[in-house]
């Protein structure tokens, strides 16, 4: 009669066996796109992006906003060095707009080695891919031959302007680029920046030596080049790198805005190109 206390007090059911189940980790596909020029990356794990929702579109919108304020600050505002106006490579240019904007936070620096014996494009999708953490397949980047280029031009106003690469002046110098990446992760939107700078001399290749070529060589030089006109193409060579990662939180007023960027006639979007012109040194030191 007292069956029930035995089964409520003095009784327990047995359970099943735990089984330990080993977590899986799989990385999903990626599909890539980039803008013309190559700052804006779009990456998505859906293979057909025709139905985002308005959220996504405008969030994505912002990064083209901020990006057009970005340039329109810099080719608006003279380098009081050189007296012309900041390029979009200035490393540090770019740099001191990213931390001043209040929508970009910095999460992550590193400093890296790549390694190739590749030259031109080639060159310069095996860096992007490396350097970016992600691959590309077979697709082609023909802009990363102007971004060497760019990052090239802005190295040699430094050497025009007689600037020693020990002075203080040098980082005003320094080639860099951005890349704004706009993700779509399992229907989750998320933006990071990416700037990157490179050390374009290369290191001592015992390779190029061995074949009786010069020691070093810019990265520069190789990535902004046609692959047939160089005659180092195919000897190793090693270069580094510094990559900064930022996470983008933008105002809503970005998206609202977007489409008088043509008509050049927003108020808070000229508010912003000045404020960002503001981050810039625009006078010379005495």
């Amino acid at each position: 009669m007292f069956a029930w206390l035995w089964n409520l007090w003095g009784h327990k059911e047995a359970s099943e066996p735990t089984v330990q189940r080993a977590s899986i980790y799989k990385p999903l596909p990626k599909y890539y796109m980039f803008n013309e020029t190559g700052n804006i990356m779009l990456c998505t794990s859906e293979k057909n992006i025709s139905g985002f929702d308005e959220d996504i579109k405008n969030s994505f919108i912002d990064v083209t906003v901020f990006f057009s304020a970005l340039s329109k600050a810099l080719h608006t505002t003279n380098n009081p060095i050189t007296k012309k106006s900041y390029s979009l490579y200035n490393y540090k240019a770019v740099k001191d707009i990213l931390s001043s904007s209040g929508m970009f936070f910095e999460v992550n620096v590193e400093e890296g080695v790549f390694s190739s014996e590749k030259a031109g494009e080639s060159l310069g999708k095996e860096f992007l891919q490396h350097a970016l953490n992600r691959h590309f397949g077979d697709v082609h980047l023909p802009f990363s031959r102007a971004m060497f280029n760019g990052m090239r031009y802005q190295q040699n106003l430094g050497k025009k302007a007689n600037v020693s690469a020990d002075s203080d002046d040098a980082l005003s110098f320094r080639g860099g680029s951005i890349f704004f990446i706009c993700e779509i992760l399992m229907g989750i939107p998320q933006t990071t920046a990416v700037l990157l700078s490179i050390e374009p001399v290369s290191a001592k290749s015992e390779d190029a030596i061995k074949k009786g070529k010069s020691e070093t060589v810019s990265m520069f030089d190789l990535g902004a080049s046609q692959e047939s006109e160089l005659t180092a193409h195919g000897i190793k060579r090693r270069w580094t790198f510094k990559k900064r990662s930022y996470l983008f939180t933008p105002p809503k007023f970005l998206a609202n805005n977007s489409a008088y960027l043509t008509r050049g006639d927003c108020t808070e979007l000229d508010e912003l190109v000045d404020k960002f012109r503001e981050s810039l040194p625009q006078k010379g030191v005495s």
